[in-house]
């Protein structure tokens, strides 16, 4: 699906491409072809350069970093237009995974995945699942974007779940059955 998507883009368009995929389609060989798409590093300006953010699962490895963090605030998240999200905190928990007290916890994903977490305080009338955390909500992302604020990553990453809360709207809508005479309308 990857090539396929690809191939789509016109030849002029591809050497600087970004990819965003929530955590439902990321996946280790997902990352290992954009990977391998990003031939900038190895052929400098000739190359094509592949930034990735997906969804990561604040899974039991990922607990490992989370539980190493202090409670102190950490730095505050952004919105998507550069102001400051009240209560949000983002950290890069890369150092915490790949140097944890069970080894590497990312020795099989390629070294310049990073996977930054925010964190936002539950309101307090909101009650966790069992098993969540009963102080904060946590979403994660793997990224190999390096340069930047983690906040600025962070809010870029965010806006592909905006699109996808938006087409789940529309679905529970039943937009999806609403019929009009373009079918590449009905389709998107």
């Amino acid at each position: 699906m990857l090539d396929a998507t690809l191939a789509q883009i016109p030849p002029a368009y591809r050497s600087d491409i970004l990819v965003t995929i929530d955590g439902a389609g990321a996946s280790a060989a997902v990352i290992e072809q954009l990977t391998r798409w990003d031939t900038a590093k190895q052929d400098g300006r000739r190359g094509r350069r592949v930034e990735y953010s997906i969804g990561w699962p604040v899974d039991e490895p990922t607990w490992t970093g989370i539980d190493q963090l202090p409670s102190t605030p950490g730095p505050p998240g952004w919105t998507a237009d550069g102001r400051a999200e009240p209560g949000e905190q983002v950290v890069d928990l890369t150092g915490l995974l790949r140097h944890s007290s069970d080894g590497d916890r990312l020795a099989s994903w390629p070294g310049d995945l990073r996977v930054i977490l925010s964190r936002t305080p539950r309101g307090t009338s909101e009650q966790a699942a069992l098993g969540e955390d009963a102080e904060w909500r946590h979403g994660a992302f793997a990224t190999n974007t390096v340069d930047g604020q983690l906040q600025w990553s962070d809010a870029r990453h965010r806006t592909q779940a905006h699109v996808e809360d938006k087409i789940e709207e529309l679905k529970a809508m039943d937009a999806e059955k609403l019929p009009t005479a373009d079918q590449g309308k009905n389709a998107a």
